[in-house]
Formats: structure tokens, sequence, C-alpha cells
């Protein structure tokens, strides 16, 4: 964040970060067009990127350590790629209670899942 935020906790006093849970690669796409911020674990776990749209089956990304623009879903470690919902933090409070439902709904379908 080293341009603009200092650390995580002054990035909270603008944002609501909320934590999803991580998907399968088969769920990327899906999180990227519901404006998910979905980060990916690539190199066979030994690093992460931010998912940034896609074209196809290619992940487009931002790659911090490598000039990578891109990845196949192949390339990605299934069922390592974390979402997260960012929401301003002047936006509604009924919104933030939206999200938090629909974490905990996905949270219990998870458990039932696991449970199973």
């Amino acid at each position: 964040m080293g341009c603009c935020f200092k650390d995580w906790f002054e990035l909270r006093r603008y944002f609501i970060i909320i934590i999803l849970g991580k998907v399968a690669n088969s769920a990327i796409k899906s999180n990227l067009d519901a404006n998910n911020v979905v980060v990916c674990n690539v190199h066979n776990g030994a690093h992460w990127v931010l998912a940034t749209g896609y074209s196809g089956n290619n992940i487009l990304v931002n790659d911090p350590g490598f000039s990578t623009t891109s990845y196949a879903l192949t390339e990605i470690v299934d069922g390592q790629n974390a979402v997260y919902k960012v929401i301003a933090a002047e936006e509604p409070v009924n919104k933030l209670r939206e999200i938090k439902n629909t974490a905990r709904g996905i949270f219990s379908n998870l458990i039932s899942a696991l449970e199973d």
C-alpha cells in the first residue's frame, strides 16, 4: 500500500473490508462480475496476485512480483482464491448488513457441506 496508506489500520478508516472466504477457480469470474476483490494464489502456492478481470480462461492480474499480466485458470491454485467485499466507509449501514448476511450465508453453507 506504499503510496497511499501507511498500513491496513489506516485503510480501514476509508473502507470496510469483509472477508468472504476462499473459492474454487470456477468461481473467480463470477466474483469479479460481482465486483468482489479476488486475490489468487499462483506459482504452486508461492505467490499471490490481484485479479483485475478475465478474458476467456485467462485471469487478468496485477502481479507485484513479476511482469505477468494474466494467468490461465490452470496456473492458479484451485480453491486458494481469497475473496473480499470492499465498500466505502461512508456507504449506508444497511449495505454493510446485507454484505454480512451474505457472508453468513456463504459460511453456513460451507459448514453444512463440511458436516455432510
